[in-house]
């Protein structure tokens, strides 16, 4: 696009990302919108009132930053309550469910990764 600099194509700006809604998030796309199939970040909102189930799971892996609130992650059969400042790293099939860990709300970073190449373990693993 002619006089559009690359910064343009790389920066997303808090104003420009519409809140969206579903399953009981709030949430807003921080990743920009042609980079779908690479990392994906969001800043979300886990209402208090959130159900604790169900649990999702899909592939590729899944980060998250607690900014305020107490999140209580459950991964599996095992629950953690996560407290601001707290992080979080795991492998997304693992079946897990977002939800508050008591009567507030929660707000947090989240970035989804897709699965490691199988191309990139071949150069780093010979003989795989």
């Amino acid at each position: 696009m002619p006089g559009r600099s690359a910064l343009g194509e790389v920066v997303v700006r808090g104003a420009a990302a519409a809140e969206q809604r579903g399953n009981g998030l709030r949430y807003r796309l921080l990743s920009p919108a042609d980079a779908r199939g690479g990392i994906e970040a969001m800043r979300v909102v886990v209402a208090a009132d959130r159900p604790r189930g169900p649990k999702y799971e899909h592939a590729g892996q899944e980060w998250l930053y607690v900014l305020s609130g107490r999140l209580r992650l459950t991964l599996g059969d095992t629950e953690a309550v996560l407290e601001a400042g707290d992080a979080a790293q795991f492998d997304a099939r693992t079946p897990h469910c977002l939800a508050s860990a008591d009567d507030w709300d929660v707000e947090l970073l989240m970035v989804a990764a897709p699965v490691a190449a199988p191309l990139f373990d071949s150069h780093v693993r010979p003989g795989r």
